[in-house]
């Protein structure tokens, strides 16, 4: 069976509008993720631009010049898109100048020069649009290291000599490369769009698993999140503090559970801003934190431990303009070489109850004569 141009040509339309398709009804369910919305437009542009090809006479230059403009359109919404994905303003305006120079350098080098020559410029700014996606996607997000990413990018890129023949074609005329460069374009096509959706995939799949890992009021690691640290970070010195937010019921019942919410997210809030790089802060129970400092010495243990409970016990919050102060203990545990964490950590749970006995608002050491005690 023989294939013919006109065919391919429908064929390509109808592949790019169903891609086109399946990414608005991505978008549809789930309406916050705009990049599908860029990327279903951008297909759907397509297709209509190669039906176009098809379905309208070529000979009349305004119409091959909208045409041209328009896949080149698709192309910067596909850019849009992968702004958008990567947590960037989708928009800015470099994207809309390779669109808008297309069309008086398409349709003026036309009706000047030939048909041909027309052609090649389009197609040459449609190679430039190609490679600045490209190099977007490869350059840029958290996870440009990913295959799916790469293999996005790279495709793109390989549109290059597909337009390159395309190119000869405008000057050889339409002989066997045309269909060589729509069945390119075809399978070129595929891989772009299998990348995005397999971007999306991963990135849907990291956020799955990371909520799985923390704690949904404060942000926090939960258990389960603590015992993968754990696990990756193997058995590296560290420090254990045992946090305890003081007379937390007596919040709840005084203010509501709304209000201790309120103040368990504000602990929270400080004690991230207060934790290194390699520090994790776990919530292992309704009013409980575990803190773990990687390769922390007991002098600096100390100090953070005691400017967290500080900084805390001064808080005023204001309540539907009720002021509320809370307190917090904390115990502390040197995570010695040889210690496993649960261990360390039942040690710093001795600390944190002795600071409850002492009366609150303290913090103590697991070894009192290694680390100070402050009230």
């Amino acid at each position: 069976m023989q294939l013919d141009s006109t065919t391919l040509h429908v064929c390509n339309a109808l592949m790019n509008g169903t891609y086109g398709v399946m990414f608005l009804g991505a978008w549809a369910g789930r309406r916050h993720e705009r990049h599908f919305l860029f990327w279903a437009v951008s297909l759907l542009l397509t297709s209509a631009c190669v039906l176009g090809f098809v379905a309208l006479p070529r000979s009349i230059p305004w119409l091959t010049t909208l045409l041209f403009s328009g896949l080149v359109s698709g192309v910067s919404l596909l850019t849009m898109g992968m702004r958008s994905f990567d947590g960037r303003r989708a928009f800015k305006p470099a994207l809309l100048i390779l669109p808008l120079v297309s069309v008086p350098i398409k349709f003026l080098s036309s009706m000047a020069l030939s048909p041909a020559l027309g052609a090649t410029l389009a197609f040459a700014i449609l190679i430039a649009a190609m490679v600045s996606a490209a190099l977007y996607i490869l350059r840029h997000g958290e996870d440009r290291g990913s295959l799916a990413r790469r293999a996005c990018g790279l495709g793109l890129l390989a549109y290059v000599p597909i337009y390159l023949l395309s190119i000869a074609g405008a000057f050889l005329g339409e002989g066997g490369q045309a269909e060589i460069v729509l069945v390119g374009d075809q399978i070129l096509t595929n891989v772009v769009v299998v990348s995005l959706f397999a971007i999306t995939l991963k990135r849907s799949r990291r956020v799955l698993e990371d909520r799985a890992l923390r704690d949904g009021l404060t942000g926090a690691l939960n258990r389960s999140g603590l015992e993968q640290h754990l696990r990756d970070e193997g058995a590296r010195p560290r420090m254990v503090l045992a946090a305890d937010l003081d007379h937390f019921k007596s919040i709840n019942d005084r203010f509501g559970h709304a209000a201790g919410d309120e103040m368990l997210r504000r602990f929270a809030r400080l004690a991230q801003r207060l934790l290194g790089p390699g520090d994790r802060l776990a919530r292992t129970g309704g009013e409980e934190f575990v803190l773990i400092l990687e390769g922390a010495r007991s002098e600096r243990a100390a100090l953070l431990a005691e400017d967290l409970r500080r900084l805390f016990a001064e808080e005023l919050v204001f309540w539907h303009d009720r002021p509320i102060r809370a307190t917090v203990s904390i115990g502390a545990s040197e995570f010695a070489p040889g210690m496993s964490f649960p261990e360390a950590l039942e040690a710093a749970d001795g600390a944190l109850y002795r600071a409850k006995e002492a009366g609150r608002n303290r913090v103590v050491q697991a070894d009192a004569n290694l680390f100070p005690v402050f009230a």
